[in-house]
C-alpha cells in the first residue's frame, strides 16, 4: 500500500488560490516546453447552463505526452530535472489544474485518459501527433475574462505560434537582451545540486494595459 493519499478537494483549494489564470499557463508552458512544438491552440469557451468554462489546449509536439502516468502521479522522476533548458522538475504542475477541474481529458499519441466523479478510466484512442487536454473548470465570466487577458499576455518563442479563442498572439520582440549567470537547480549523479549557466534575459516594452512582470 502507498504511505500517502491526496485529496482532490483540499489539493483542488490550494490550488485555487495560486489563482486559475496561473494554472492554465502551467498547461500551455508545458505545451510550449515539448520538443518539436511548432503551435498550441487554447480556447476557453463558457459551459452551457453553468458557472463554469471547457478548456482545451492542443499542442502539435510529434511525441505528445511521454508517460501518461505523470499526469496523475505526484513527484514522479521526470525527464526534465537533468535538463536545464526545460521548465517543471516536480511533476505537480498539471495535478495542481486537474484538482480544480469537474472533469478532464488528455489524448496524446500514447493513448489517453479520463478523470471524473467515477475516477480515472483509460481511452484506447490515440493521437498521430501532438497531445489536447480538455477540461471543465468551475469559474464566472467575470474570471473567464481576466483568465483570457492573462493569455494574451503570454510571450511564446519565435518559432512556435500561440493560438487564443482564434486569435494567434502578436509577435513581440524584445528591446534589449543580454547574458547573465543564473543559479540552476540541476540533477547530477541522482542528486538535485545548484550549479551556474549563462542564461539570455530579454526585455519587452509592456502594452498600456500591461503591469511590468518577470516571466520565469
Amino acid at each position: 500500500m502507498n504511505w500517502f493519499e491526496v485529496d482532490k478537494k483540499g489539493l483542488g483549494r490550494q490550488a485555487r488560490e495560486r489563482g486559475l489564470g496561473r494554472l492554465i499557463c502551467e498547461l500551455v508552458r508545458n505545451s510550449l516546453d515539448e520538443d518539436g512544438v511548432t503551435r498550441v491552440d487554447v480556447k476557453l469557451e463558457p459551459a452551457p447552463g453553468r458557472p463554469a468554462a471547457v478548456l482545451s489546449v492542443e499542442a502539435d509536439s510529434p511525441t505528445g505526452f511521454r508517460d501518461l502516468k505523470e499526469a496523475w502521479t505526484m513527484f514522479a522522476a521526470s525527464y526534465k530535472r537533468d535538463d536545464p533548458s526545460k521548465a517543471g522538475q516536480f511533476n505537480i504542475g498539471e495535478k495542481h489544474a486537474l484538482a480544480v477541474c469537474e472533469w478532464a481529458e488528455i489524448r496524446s499519441t500514447e493513448g489517453g485518459v479520463r478523470f471524473d466523479d467515477d475516477g480515472r478510466h483509460s481511452l484506447r484512442t490515440k493521437r498521430e501527433r501532438g497531445t489536447l487536454i480538455t477540461c471543465e473548470m468551475r469559474m464566472t465570466r467575470d474570471e473567464q475574462a481576466e483568465i483570457v487577458k492573462t493569455l494574451n499576455r503570454v510571450v511564446a518563442p519565435a518559432n512556435v505560434e500561440v493560438i487564443v479563442n482564434g486569435e494567434r498572439l502578436p509577435a513581440r520582440l524584445p528591446v534589449l537582451a543580454f547574458d547573465a549567470c543564473l543559479p540552476t537547480r540541476l540533477l547530477k549523479d541522482g542528486e538535485m545540486v545548484t550549479t551556474y549557466r549563462s542564461a539570455t534575459v530579454e526585455l519587452f516594452e509592456p502594452e498600456s494595459t500591461e503591469v511590468a512582470t518577470v516571466f520565469e
